[in-house]
């Protein structure tokens, strides 16, 4: 019922089918490892895709790349770390670049930007600003493209 509620709310005020894509509360797609009632109450919706927190260096394009995979799409994500931050800008990116190289898409997903960031979901405007110029520096190459969530499970959706 909360998913069918949120749909309908995107549904009112998107012209792009966005409805038909979730992003999963707190990134997690199951109750247990191997429980699939979410993903089957998303598709029973019409849903085509959805975002999860798996931390992950690519998603795999290719033929044999199942469908129902489409439902659980892992990030490029940015977790803080006071000890190691650079190391961590430095992987992120990396991971932004390998991708691009391999033809592959980069989800990025980043919380709150604060001058002191104190957990995983924060980080600075300066880190934040040097993630969006690496975007910025891939798609004005060629090398990516910037889409929405949507444009890109439908893109994916047709190659298979």
């Amino acid at each position: 019922a909360d998913v069918a509620y949120h749909q309908d709310f995107v549904r009112r005020f998107a012209t792009n089918n966005s409805h038909n894509i979730y992003v999963y509360p707190q990134g997690l797609a199951e109750h247990t490892n191997g429980d699939t009632r979410i993903k089957t109450a998303l598709a029973n919706l019409g849903m085509i895709g959805a975002r999860r927190t798996n931390l992950h260096t690519a998603i795999q394009v290719h033929k044999s790349y199942a469908l129902t995979d489409l439902m659980y799409l892992p990030i490029v994500g940015h977790t803080w770390d006071v000890t190691n931050e650079a190391n961590n800008i430095a992987r992120l990116t990396g991971m932004m670049q390998a991708n691009a190289d391999k033809g592959q898409p980069s989800i990025i997903v980043n919380h709150k930007i604060a001058a002191s960031p104190s957990n995983g979901q924060e980080i600075t405007a300066a880190n934040f600003e040097a993630i969006c110029q690496k975007a910025a520096n891939l798609i004005a190459s060629g090398a990516a493209i910037n889409m929405t969530l949507n444009t890109m499970v439908r893109g994916i959706r047709a190659l298979v």
